[in-house]
């Protein structure tokens, strides 16, 4: 039954002016949400970059930085590859490597990030941690030495700060839309 509904919402007709404004106001939030994940991974990564020791960790942010085209360095030059790898679910590769060249295929996986469409709009953004050292540095677990990194919640709140700050300058508020076609609406019971 939910399909079939759907299916007809979909053939509905939206008048022009109401499907440009969705087209536009989208557009405008489109910009805000990929600057605002833009923000997380570029202080996500210069969090990470502090801490690199092998690389693997700062090489997994390299996907979604093209993607939300983030300035974030290629990283240190002084990183060295080390024999043995363990996987994000715990699992030990002796014969594998701990490297770049990892990391860039496990960031593949890291995040995914959504815009919906103009009459459905979903703006959605999902980071994972997929290297293990980095989620054991991340969290303080494990064997770590030292304090927590905390980077994904220093980066949380670089993006809640921007989108504080700017979310309303680029998309206004459909109450501001409509404000000059209220005055012409006419209630049709003529109860106040």
């Amino acid at each position: 039954m939910a399909i079939f509904q759907a299916t007809i919402r979909r053939k509905e007709k939206l008048p022009t002016d109401l499907r440009r404004m969705l087209v536009s106001t989208h557009s405008r939030a489109s910009v805000v949400w990929r600057k605002a994940v833009r923000i997380f991974i570029e202080r996500l990564a210069e969090e990470v970059e502090r801490h690199q020791d092998t690389g693997m960790s700062y090489a997994s942010l390299f996907h979604i930085a093209h993607i939300v085209r983030a300035k974030i360095g290629s990283g240190s030059t002084k990183v060295e590859p080390r024999k043995g790898f363990t996987s994000i679910t715990g699992s030990y590769y002796p014969n594998r490597y701990r490297d770049i060249h990892t990391g860039l295929s496990l960031g593949a996986k890291t995040a995914k990030i959504q815009y919906g469409h103009p009459t459905n709009p979903r703006y959605n953004f999902e980071f994972r941690i997929q290297v293990y050292q980095y989620m054991i540095h991340e969290y303080g677990l494990g064997f770590h030495q030292g304090k927590a990194w905390e980077s994904i919640y220093k980066a949380e709140t670089a993006m809640n700060y921007y989108l504080a700050k700017n979310a309303r300058q680029f998309v206004p508020r459909f109450s501001d839309i409509f404000r000059g076609k209220q005055r012409h609406v006419q209630n049709p019971t003529n109860e106040e």
